[in-house]
């Protein structure tokens, strides 16, 4: 008799790991695909526009990759930036 209840105990615990592990795995197999880089630039953008941003640039190697300006602003704006090159 103990030995049956031991045996319930466990294969409800078993078969309640074995749900949690399919829903987990059918989950993460349903993932969107990894972002492009151009959309995580035009990502960053948005967010600099949302939150007061001048713009953003992306540079890699000697080459502009990314360009974008907010909120009024143009290649030629002149901006204070106190210590925001160090």
């Amino acid at each position: 008799m103990i030995a049956g209840y031991f045996y319930e105990q466990i294969m409800k615990n078993f078969y309640l790991l074995l749900l949690i592990v399919v829903f987990a795995f059918g989950v993460v197999g349903q993932t969107k695909p990894a972002m492009t880089e151009k959309q995580r630039f035009e990502l960053a953008a948005e967010y600099s526009a949302k939150n007061r941003g001048v713009s953003v640039l992306v540079i890699k190697g000697d080459k502009i990759v990314f360009e974008d300006y907010q909120n009024g602003n143009n290649a030629d704006t002149p901006n204070f930036l106190a210590s925001g090159t160090k």
